[in-house]
């Protein structure tokens, strides 16, 4: 991550904040009768993605504490093969439309093991892509509808191992480096 990455995501950080802890808290709309207590545990699943996201495109299951903490597990797939793992957040803000969160994640990926590709000289080259460990630190913002919890997140991931592809076979050049 260059260093005006850095600066975008503090900057954007610095002015949603304030959204965040200015905000009143729920208030009750409903007949006596209608109002459900929320309980202290609940559960739900959701679908994950994006770019470089922690699982990759895939499916998350997650158990909520208090309205403050959870945890989650997730399997996916991304251009590092299957993955799968299990995290934790820790909501800063109870009770509010928008809340700031902090996270890490424990995520394995399989790997792919042959992946052919063809630059424009038409040469074709076959690389590895090894399984690898990674620990994701990440934060974001949490805006809940009660029913739907969407969540933004940027984060940084730490590898456990080589995560570089390794050269199988075919004429390889600067240009499939790229």
């Amino acid at each position: 991550m260059s260093y005006k990455q850095t600066y975008l995501i503090l900057i954007i950080w610095v002015f949603l904040m304030p959204m965040a802890l200015c905000q009143p808290q729920y208030e009750e709309t409903l007949e006596e009768e209608e109002y459900i207590e929320p309980t202290d545990i609940a559960f739900g699943f959701g679908l994950t993605g994006g770019w470089g996201s922690t699982y990759g495109f895939g499916l998350e299951f997650s158990m909520l504490f208090n309205h403050q903490f959870d945890i989650n597990g997730c399997i996916g797939f991304s251009t590092t093969g299957f993955k799968y793992g299990l995290g934790g957040r820790i909501f800063l803000l109870r009770d509010r439309l928008w809340s700031p969160y902090i996270g890490m994640n424990y995520v394995r990926s399989t790997g792919l093991p042959e992946i052919e590709i063809t630059a424009n000289g038409g040469e074709v080259v076959f690389y590895e892509i090894l399984a690898d460990e990674v620990v994701n630190l990440k934060g974001g913002i949490l805006y809940d509808l009660i029913w739907l919890r969407v969540l933004g997140t940027v984060g940084y991931g730490l590898p456990f191992g080589n995560y570089d592809a390794v050269y199988i076979d075919g004429f390889e050049t600067d240009e499939h480096r790229r």
